[in-house]
């Protein structure tokens, strides 16, 4: 986990994240991503919005369901 700084640019916020995660997760300036709002905060993501909706509804879904899941594992 690394921790992340925002900083004021014009109306909007920008986030600097850690040299040494960028370079672990072969970051660099100016790749698009795409922020999707979980339960629990963001979830940054270099695949298409459409796809993280997605897979944020069966991560919803299966919270939601998690008992059934769980019986059908068993099974």
């Amino acid at each position: 986990m690394a921790t992340v700084t925002l900083r004021k640019v014009g109306n909007s916020l920008t986030m600097t994240i850690p040299a040494d995660l960028a370079i672990r997760k072969r970051l660099s300036a100016g790749q698009a991503f795409t922020l999707v709002e979980t339960d629990t905060g963001f979830r940054a993501t270099r695949g298409s919005e459409e796809l993280q909706c997605q897979l944020a509804a069966i991560e919803r879904a299966a919270k939601s369901e998690a008992d059934v899941l769980a019986m059908l594992a068993k099974a």
